[in-house]
Order: C-alpha cells, then structure tokens, then sequence
C-alpha cells in the first residue's frame, strides 16, 4: 500500500497553548505508515475574520490556505473547528473565482480532522492499544459543536472503547455546546459562562479522570471551567491518550531533520510553477503570521531556542 503524503494544520491555537497535541498527531500518523509535512508558511484559516463578517479577509487567507496545501494528498488537523471553516466556508469565500475554484475543492475536499482520518481513511483499529496502569482509566467525552457540524459523531468515542484500560463513561446532554464558540464567548460572557458551567457539571457528574476533547478551543474554555470549579478532571485530546498507549513520549519535541525523513519544509510555489492557476492567482497583501517558533520546535522544523527558517509570505501584487 503507497505512504499517505499528509500535510499537518497546526490552526491557531493549537500552535499557541497546545503543540504537544500536534507532535503527539504526527507521531501517530506516522505509526500508521504516513508521510507528514509542516509546512512552516501555513496561518489562520481565516475563521476569525470570516465570523465576524471581514470575509475580505477572510477570503485572502483562504487563497492562501488553497496555495499552501494544495500539492497534499491530505491536511490532517486536530481541530474539528478549523476543518468545518475549510470544509464549508471556502467554497462560499472563493465561489464563482475561476483561479482559485479548481485548488479550493482540491483542499476543502481532502482536508479531515485527525479522528476522522484516523476512521475514514486509515480505517483505523485501536484494539492492540492499551493505556497504562493497573486499573482502567475513567474517560468520559466531549462532543463538540463543529465535529458534528462535519459529520463526526461517535468515531471518537469508537476508537476509545477500542483501547484497553478505558473506563469510558458517557456524559450528559451530550448535543450540548460547551459555551466557546470563537467570539461568542467574548461578546456574550454571561451566557457562555452559564453554558460551560453546566457543560462542567456533567462532566462531574461522570466523575472521570480523564475528559476527551479535540477542540482546542472548548478545551481552553471547559478546562478553565474546571479549575474555578475545583472540578479534578484532566481535559486532553484523543491524540494524547493514543500517544500514551503507544509509548510516545509527545514532551520531546526537537528531533532533527534527516534527510529522506518527514517534517520537510513545503515551499508550494516549487510544485505549482508554470501552473496557468497559480500564474493567475493574485493576493492582495493581508497580513498574516506564519506558524509560530513553538509548532515548527515541536514539529522539528526549528532548532531549539532559535528561529526557523523565515516563512515565504505572498506579496502584494500590483
């Protein structure tokens, strides 16, 4: 069976408060026989803008998404979020654009969050993985609101009941937003507090050890929850618990690149010269950060304590 070419989206956030949920992905993907890039020029997919009605640009960072993951078999990301704004949103953002049309469905087409990659296309199974410890790990989960969105339901709670040494314990109002909700829980606090209060009340209820939730975003915002509550839960994403099953250790982030191995840096304009799209393509000059020293660290890409490589950055043409 040919090697899956995976390109690894980092998103926001995950980058930024949770990189070992990233090494842990990619650790995994390569067990499962994948070769996984970083490409260090990937940004935001734009869904902060696109939620908050700047779908201008919005729109850029998605032409920017399209150019650098393009040349992909697949983008692999452990954000359910992120994968709903590539998967339902660019095709309203880039609609009706003859230049970008063709490489949006290309992208948005073949763009999976992990589990679902895992379940999908892997065809993933579990069942030789077992936690570690002498008596089974109770786990509870959490839907969240864009798994669903994408059609992601019970793969999650599927490849936990897999492992062994889980104690997998089922939540109330298990439909039941967390309260995140991106700028929602910044506009509207008083109800986003009330939301995850409740959500966190459940989660106590199942008194769980462990609670599974693949979202950087409603981890932030139930694991906050949690600790004003004195609620002892530990909120981690299914990547973790796998990597522990598998005796990954996801703390050791810098292993240096060799040649031949994955990790390799994807400048997309290398594949894509004498492209008529690409040649067509124009940016209009959004700033954007490239992903940060602590992702490219944690991914190999970056030496420790130092800067990696500068990001190629479109420019603005006239």
């Amino acid at each position: 069976m040919s090697q899956h070419n995976v390109a690894l989206f980092i998103t926001c956030l995950t980058d930024q408060f949770y990189p070992h949920v990233g090494v842990a992905v990619t650790k995994i993907l390569e067990r499962f026989d994948c070769h996984v890039s970083f490409p260090r020029a990937q940004t935001c997919c734009g869904q902060p803008f696109f939620n908050n009605g700047f779908h201008d640009e919005a729109r850029e960072l998605a032409k920017r998404f399209v150019e650098i993951f393009e040349p992909f078999d697949y983008v692999v990301t452990p954000s359910g979020s992120c994968c709903a704004m590539v998967r339902e949103q660019f095709h309203e953002l880039l609609k009706g654009d003859h230049a970008w049309g063709h490489g949006m469905e290309r992208v948005s087409g073949r763009t999976y969050e992990f589990v679902e990659f895992l379940d999908r296309v892997l065809k993933a199974d579990l069942s030789h993985l077992s936690l570690p410890g002498s008596e089974p790990r109770p786990t509870t989960y959490h839907y969240t609101c864009h798994l669903r969105g994408i059609g992601i339901k019970d793969q999650g709670v599927k490849l936990l009941r897999q492992m062994g040494n889980v104690d997998f314990r089922a939540m109330d109002k298990t439909d039941q937003c967390c309260g995140f909700g991106g700028t929602f829980a910044v506009k509207y606090p008083a109800i986003s507090g009330a939301i995850v209060e409740d959500k966190v009340n459940c989660v106590a209820d199942t008194k769980a050890q462990t609670l599974v939730c693949n979202d950087a975003g409603c981890t932030m915002n139930i694991a906050g929850m949690c600790h004003r509550r004195g609620v002892d839960v530990r909120v981690k994403h299914i990547a973790e618990l796998m990597a522990e099953a598998m005796g990954i250790d996801v703390t050791k982030w810098w292993r240096r690149p060799v040649e031949g191995m994955p990790f390799s840096h994807h400048r997309s304009s290398d594949n894509r010269s004498g492209s008529s799209a690409s040649n067509n393509r124009r940016f209009v000059g959004v700033r954007v950060r490239a992903a940060s020293v602590p992702a490219a660290m944690a991914l190999g890409t970056a030496t420790p304590g130092g800067a990696s490589e500068a990001p190629r950055v479109p420019r603005a043409m006239a």
